[in-house]
């Protein structure tokens, strides 16, 4: 099996058009390049529609242009959508990291074993992250969202090797 059909998951609208006009008259190991489908998933689909193949398998060589170029513009839409979803999973996986570390420097920036001036900087800590939050929920540059992660660490690092007091949990 080559590496390119790889698609799994639902199909799209866009899909099963392309299935309803494309299977009765295009061999399904063609069919199964232009929508990144294994073979079986192609004729499992076809089954679950109702297509049936014609006599005449193969498009017209003007249409077989056209086709491909439908199954590439489908390809690369289905690219762009995986990256989204995927790129939203990976921030909304972030925030809830976040969120939990945001959680973790308001205890100690409330902690009175501490001193004012500790726990003012986890404060500034716990306030940088929600910046943080904020920048992930409304930007998806990921070059300035790495910039805010990076310097998050650099902070949280700084304010970790300053004083050390005891009874300051790591």
């Amino acid at each position: 099996m080559n590496t390119w059909m790889t698609s799994t998951g639902r199909w799209t609208q866009d899909e099963e058009r392309l299935m309803e006009e494309l299977y009765p008259i295009t061999d399904t190991p063609f069919l199964s390049k232009i929508l990144d489908r294994r073979v079986s998933a192609i004729e499992d689909k076809a089954s679950r529609m109702g297509l049936k193949k014609t006599d005449s398998r193969e498009p017209p060589a003007e249409n077989r242009i056209r086709i491909i170029e439908r199954g590439f513009k489908l390809r690369t839409r289905k690219v762009r959508i995986d990256y989204v979803l995927d790129t939203r999973k990976i921030i909304e996986n972030a925030i809830t990291n976040l969120e939990e570390l945001a959680g973790e420097a308001h205890t100690r920036a409330t902690a009175k074993y501490l001193s004012t001036d500790t726990r003012q900087k986890w404060a500034r800590i716990e306030t940088y992250i929600y910046q943080t939050i904020n920048t992930l929920t409304k930007n998806y540059d990921s070059q300035q969202i790495a910039q805010r992660l990076e310097e998050l660490n650099t902070r949280v690092e700084k304010l970790m090797e300053e004083a050390q007091e005891p009874g300051d949990p790591d």
